[in-house]
């Protein structure tokens, strides 16, 4: 990813519009990350990704049966002496 200040995206507009067609833009505000230019197609692409919440008493009861059933993998027991918090 490439980083710029904001002084140089005003400067450079262009330059940096075209770079972020194919990458990420990181730009910083007094040394400090504060925005991200972006394709419009990859934006879309990370909407896309996103997840939605729901509460648990909006599942349907075969949803909920599905959850309370499942177990987990006898390789994540390798992972049973961390700590919780």
């Amino acid at each position: 990813m490439i980083t710029v200040t904001a002084g140089d995206i005003q400067k450079k507009f262009g330059a940096y519009r075209a770079k972020a067609h194919a990458e990420p833009v990181l730009v910083t505000s007094h040394g400090r990350p504060d925005l991200v230019l972006m394709s419009h197609a990859e934006f879309v692409s990370l909407r896309k990704r996103a997840r939605s919440v729901i509460q648990a008493a909006d599942l349907s009861d075969a949803d909920a049966a599905l959850i309370a059933d499942a177990e987990a993998p006898a390789e994540s027991h390798a992972f049973n002496h961390e700590d919780t918090v």
